[in-house]
């Protein structure tokens, strides 16, 4: 039997193929960020936009929607008309 050991590692570093788990972010965490990010479908993104129309119409503003909003809907083809 080979009774050679390896040497405990001195360094405060993690192996290379080591995955650490990224932090656990808290409501409060997000909300004092003030921004957060999300991945929608194009089918969610055409629902948003119908839901968007339906609250300007019926709320009578016309306040805008975010230009990074307005960018993913016409990346994924979705209609902006409107909004």
């Amino acid at each position: 039997m080979d009774t050679q050991h390896q040497a405990p590692r001195t360094t405060s570093q993690p192996p290379k193929n080591w995955r650490t788990a990224p932090p656990r972010l808290t409501g409060a965490d997000i909300r004092a960020r003030g921004k957060m990010r999300v991945t929608l479908t194009k089918a969610e993104l055409d629902e948003l936009a119908r839901l968007i129309r339906v609250g300007h119409a019926h709320l009578g503003d016309g306040k805008s929607v975010s230009p990074q909003l307005r960018a993913a809907m016409t990346r994924l083809g979705v209609s902006t008309h409107g909004l």
